[in-house]
């Protein structure tokens, strides 16, 4: 790697600029040295003059992609090499706006219906219904499904209720989340379009507190080990186990009174309050397990390889999943702690959903049962020969 494309690639990596982007960047300055035989930092703007009429008279490209190839010069030369850049003298060419060719609705369901399996039938529904780009339907991961917005949604109702019972304050809540918003994430989370590009957790708090008249904060920061933000009570949301590791390692984790940890797939979920064994928490003389205390699986960073799916696949999870799952799972996970704020005990202390049987099984607080989760061996650490005699209730 040579050093002028060492400091491009370091520049475009700061900016957290898109893969697609960085590698157009970086193939069209190769291009462009290519061309003239030179290094680039060597070349002037009337040799990009010159490449620029080349692209259109020779190369026949379009007018977009063009564009395109002067942005890569203009941040090569403004942001890389630090040299002055003349917006005059290399004019980005007119674009040309045909008409687009809109269907009727009467052709869009002939074309959705003409699908041969149900997976071509949820990608032309999906790129219909919402919008988005082939290559961004292409890129649909699991996250993009996710419970932390059903959890943000319903705080304010817990808030709510408690000051109608007589608590002077009701809830202080911080959203945390370091994700923007993408075109993907308007898919099946509240978020719009205008709002791409922006933090989650920004976008949710300033939205509650208009409408609820809140001062809730949003801080676009990633949870890791060096987070340290007090809290009485931590909710975690989580889509792998590393990040779900990660959160147990925080100081947060180790100040919290509880910790409140929601998971889930296509069809079924669970949640579960747990005291952190730290220092609020040891002198206890009941105290709640957490998630991988009963669960140790579930902070296992090396299963998340197999539970991570091709990026194709994430359409067959949004087919398959069940409507409202991650509601359904955030509102059982409030109620259950609206019963704790309201009357300062809890009979149970978590559960497990599925709607796919139209089942939710309550996790009892009781020793006994503890112990004896704690100490089956989890699913995936036993042999595949024995693997289909533990049935967890």
């Amino acid at each position: 790697m040579t050093h002028l494309r060492k400091m491009m690639l370091e520049e475009l990596e700061r900016r957290n600029y898109a893969q697609t982007t960085i590698d157009c960047y970086i193939q069209t300055i190769e291009d462009f040295a290519r061309h003239f035989r030179r290094p680039p930092d060597q070349l002037t703007p009337e040799h990009i003059r010159e490449y620029q009429a080349y692209l259109f008279r020779e190369r026949k490209l379009a007018a977009s992609t063009v564009t395109q190839r002067l942005a890569a010069l203009r941040f090569f030369y403004t942001q890389t090499i630090k040299k002055a850049w003349s917006v005059a003298a290399t004019p980005y060419p007119k674009k040309t706006r045909p008409l687009p060719s809109i269907l009727s609705p009467e052709e869009v369901a002939q074309l959705i219906d003409s699908s041969q399996t149900r997976f071509h039938r949820m990608v032309l529904m999906t790129l219909y219904g919402t919008g988005v780009r082939r290559a961004e339907l292409a890129r649909l991961q699991i996250p993009d499904i996710d419970s932390g917005s059903a959890i943000a949604a319903g705080l304010p109702y817990l808030h709510q209720a408690m000051v109608a019972l007589g608590h002077p304050h009701g809830l202080d809540v911080t959203l945390v989340d370091g994700d923007r918003i993408s075109r993907t994430n308007c898919v099946r989370q509240p978020f719009s379009e205008s709002e791409i590009g922006l933090h989650k957790a920004t976008v949710l708090a300033t939205r509650i507190n208009l409408f609820w008249g809140l001062g809730w904060k949003g801080v676009p920061h990633f949870v890791d080990e060096g987070w340290g933000h007090e809290t009485d009570i931590l909710i975690g949301c989580v889509d792998s186990r590393a990040a779900r590791n990660a959160m147990t390692r925080t100081q947060t984790y180790w100040n919290c009174h509880y910790w409140l940890d929601l998971g889930n797939n296509a069809d079924s979920g669970q949640f579960v309050l747990g005291q952190p064994e730290n220092q609020r928490n040891k002198a206890r003389d009941l105290r709640l397990p957490t998630a991988p205390e009963l669960f140790p699986e579930l902070i296992n960073a090396r299963l998340d390889k197999k539970d991570r799916l091709p990026h194709c696949s994430a359409l067959e999870a949004l087919e398959r999943q069940e409507p409202f799952v991650n509601q359904t799972l955030a509102y059982q996970a409030l109620a259950m702690l609206a019963r704790l704020f309201r009357y300062g005990r809890l009979q149970y202390h978590g559960g497990f959903v599925n709607l796919r049987i139209g089942r939710t099984t309550s996790l009892a607080v009781n020793p006994v049962l503890w112990q004896r989760m704690s100490t089956q061996p989890s699913y995936s650490e036993l042999p595949r020969s024995k693997r289909r005699r533990v049935v967890r209730q």
